[in-house]
């Protein structure tokens, strides 16, 4: 009998402290740069950005079912009255799919981003033009 009474009051010790916890995801204000961004890891992969859209390429080639439109996003994780940022994503979607890849770091002409459980960075290829 005691025994219960004494899990029953951890029970309800740890029931008062849980918090609840709210994910949640906010939208970024930092816009990418137009333009081709090369993998340091392969130049003919990189990244291709057009206004808010998005596509990764191989061997200089994607197919119009890469074509995201993309957002920058923080996640933040909400307990009780305390919010801290887990991380920033790069967003992407389009009519049937949303995919999340973990930004490491985004500057005016790099990005390094997780893929496939190691960072790789893009740089942004700068054009020259003639006059």
């Amino acid at each position: 009998m005691k025994f219960k009474l004494i899990i029953k009051f951890f029970l309800l010790i740890n029931l008062v402290s849980c918090k609840n916890k709210i994910y949640e995801e906010r939208i970024n204000k930092i816009k990418l740069t137009e333009g081709e961004y090369y993998s340091e890891l392969n130049s003919e992969d990189g990244i291709s950005i057009r206004e808010n859209k998005i596509s990764f390429f191989e061997n200089m080639n994607f197919n119009s079912e890469d074509i995201y439109q993309y957002v920058i996003i923080d996640s933040i994780l909400t307990e009780g009255n305390v919010e801290s940022k887990i991380g920033t994503y790069l967003k992407r979607t389009d009519h049937k799919d949303t995919l999340y890849t973990k930004c490491e770091k985004i500057l005016d002409s790099t990005i390094i981003l997780n893929r496939n459980d190691k960072a790789e960075k893009f740089k942004l290829k700068t054009r020259i033009v003639f006059k």
